[in-house]
């Protein structure tokens, strides 16, 4: 078995502009297994991921007495790690390109999320970019942290939206949206001077000394600059303790601040 890491590991690649590389990786010799690795002869297998199976390989040698091909190990867990493979994240070479990286889908995604979302003209493209949001999160903090991860962004999201008790993903967006656009709820600031005017860099909760949010603990003054799933953990937060889990509870929100109407005898006098 030859292994190498690095950029020597997986080689190189220019797209758009930016020079990346796969992250540390193993190169695993199939050939001693007649199928080989996921159908292949050789295979990388990211670093973190082949510490685990040469754990797992050490423990097998030691109770059989005779040493075991990599490929053999690896092939133990093929239906679990074969349809992962393909989907390593990428990271960039150059200081500038990594800084870019940890500023687009990091720090101020979630500014320009929230700028996208609360123009979104219906539920379908409002829910598409809280996806595309998180998405390009999941796989940024991964590559900051020259990790693999264990599980798919979709799969990730779902666990999210889990978490946080929605059941309807696209009513979930739908409120959210509107939400940011109720100024009796929360009134956000734009960036100005920028072309990227339609990104909200903060919002204050303006419901947020009702009864219901008394000991609300993250304050009222929220900046966007943070990961978004801890900004969208935040607004779900709030709109919960006012009693809006869903886009009915927020029609019945605004329906009960509706101001009394008069009755005929009223307008007489």
């Amino acid at each position: 078995m030859s292994d190498s890491s690095g950029v020597g590991g997986g080689g190189s690649k220019r797209g758009g502009g930016l020079v990346v590389h796969p992250l540390d990786v193993h190169e695993i010799d199939c050939t001693p297994c007649e199928q080989g690795c996921c159908g292949r002869r050789r295979i990388a297998v990211p670093e973190d991921l082949y510490q685990r199976l040469l754990m797992v390989k050490r423990a097998m040698e030691e109770v059989n007495g005779r040493r075991i091909a990599t490929c053999r190990v690896f092939n133990l867990f093929a239906d679990v790690i074969c349809t992962a493979l393909g989907r390593v994240p990428r990271r960039p070479i150059s200081i500038k390109a990594v800084e870019e990286m940890i500023s687009r889908e990091l720090v101020y995604k979630s500014q320009y999320t929230l700028g996208r979302l609360a123009h979104a003209p219906d539920p379908r493209t409002a829910w598409s970019f809280l996806e595309l949001g998180l998405r390009a999160w999941f796989l940024g903090i991964h590559r900051m942290l020259n990790a693999q991860p264990r599980i798919e962004a979709t799969e990730y999201i779902g666990k999210l939206l889990e978490w946080w008790g929605v059941r309807n993903r696209f009513d979930f967006a739908w409120l959210l949206r509107n939400a940011l656009n109720d100024d009796r709820l929360m009134k956000v600031e734009h960036a100005q001077g920028t072309r990227y005017t339609q990104d909200i860099v903060a919002f204050t909760l303006t419901q947020a000394g009702e009864e219901a949010c008394r000991n609300w603990p993250r304050g009222r003054a929220i900046d966007a600059t943070n990961h978004l799933p801890v900004i969208l953990t935040i607004i779900r937060g709030y709109l919960r303790c006012l009693g809006i889990n869903n886009y009915l509870d927020y029609l019945r929100w605004l329906n009960d601040r509706k101001p009394p109407t008069r009755g005929n005898n009223e307008d007489d006098n």
